[in-house]
């Protein structure tokens, strides 16, 4: 029985704390940043109490891109103090400096947030295009199952032109149908006042 207690209390202690080390989690430009007590490494450089502390980094992300690694610990965002995750979120800048420990150095990290923003309302507009339904072609007129044309542009051209002899054939013609030479009108005397 007291075995199964001791199983219970401890079960509650693990759901506890999981809660609360993720209830501070952020994400800070891909990067997972929680609240937690820093390490001994830390209070060497003087650093003590909870801060917010760089935990999973994708390889793709933009923090990656700029610098941010697992372990780094935030102190200040643009020269303020960060005490939590909820501060992390509130400069709105197009470049930020974030100013952080990585265990042995302070050192300054510069995020381009307008270059990030671009880039994420671009992914988004690709996804967008890549999920909509390929455009369909129809056809203008319905199949009607008749032979398919071929079109041979000499026997167009002379339907269009005529042959040589076509040619010559209608010019003939046409001399013949007009006179050769007008009609001169008679010339009229312009009248005296």
């Amino acid at each position: 029985m007291a075995n199964n207690t001791f199983s219970a209390v401890i079960t509650f202690l693990f759901i506890a704390f999981f809660q609360v080390f993720t209830a501070n989690a952020a994400d800070f430009y891909g990067a997972t940043v929680t609240d937690r007590e820093v390490p001994t490494v830390a209070w060497r450089a003087g650093i003590t109490g909870s801060r917010p502390i760089i935990g999973n980094v994708p390889p793709n992300s933009p923090a990656a891109k700029y610098g941010l690694k697992q372990g780094y610990i935030i102190l200040f965002i643009n020269d303020k103090k960060v005490r939590n995750t909820g501060e992390l979120n509130q400069f709105t800048t197009d470049t930020i400096s974030v100013y952080v420990f990585d265990g042995t150095e302070m050192k300054t990290v510069s995020i381009d947030r307008k270059a990030i923003e671009a880039e994420k309302a671009e992914r988004i507009e690709a996804e967008r295009k890549a999920a909509l339904p390929p455009p369909q072609v129809v056809p203008d007129e319905l199949p009607d199952n008749s032979p398919s044309m071929e079109f041979n542009d000499e026997i167009l051209y002379k339907r269009s032109v005529g042959s040589p002899s076509d040619r010559a054939k209608k010019s003939s013609e046409k001399s013949a149908n007009t006179p050769s030479e007008p009609s001169q009108a008679p010339k009229t005397k312009a009248k005296e006042d």
